[in-house]
């Protein structure tokens, strides 16, 4: 299983994480007319570790998690529930052994829907999570 749906997979099971978007998680962008809040995520880079004689089956991956809402404060709360659900996560979920989840960097980002109206549209935060893994 890859780390994507790992990932997915425990913040579904995350019941603060889960009671915000129910199953609203999907992977690089938010289908058009989602409802919100909503998380998409994606792999920005994956480094596989090298032993001696041969691949060591490690992986350090960088996720990016965006979270996104209708208001600043919401959104702020959903990247505290992503956040809390994910650092220092260590287990096996969906068949991927997660050693380490560490936060990485955040952004806070705000999407104008309709510029010359002068209404705001929606506020994001990209969070980024350094993670340790391999394949079960």
């Amino acid at each position: 299983m890859s780390l994507e749906k790992g990932i997915r997979a425990i913040l579904l099971a995350d019941g603060t994480v889960s009671g915000l978007v129910s199953t609203r998680i999907f992977p690089q962008r938010r289908p058009t007319g989602t409802a919100l809040p909503a998380i998409t995520y994606q792999t920005i880079y994956q480094e596989i570790t090298e032993a001696l004689a041969a691949q060591s089956g490690l992986r350090r991956s960088r996720m990016s998690i965006e979270c996104t809402d209708d208001t600043y404060a919401d959104t702020k709360t959903l990247r505290n529930a992503v956040t809390a659900a994910l650092v220092n996560y260590s287990d096996t979920i969906s068949g991927e052994i997660i050693d380490s989840v560490r936060l990485e960097a955040a952004v806070d980002l705000e999407e104008d829907l309709e510029p010359a109206s002068g209404s705001v549209g929606v506020f994001r935060t990209i969070v980024d999570f350094i993670v340790f893994h391999q394949s079960s």
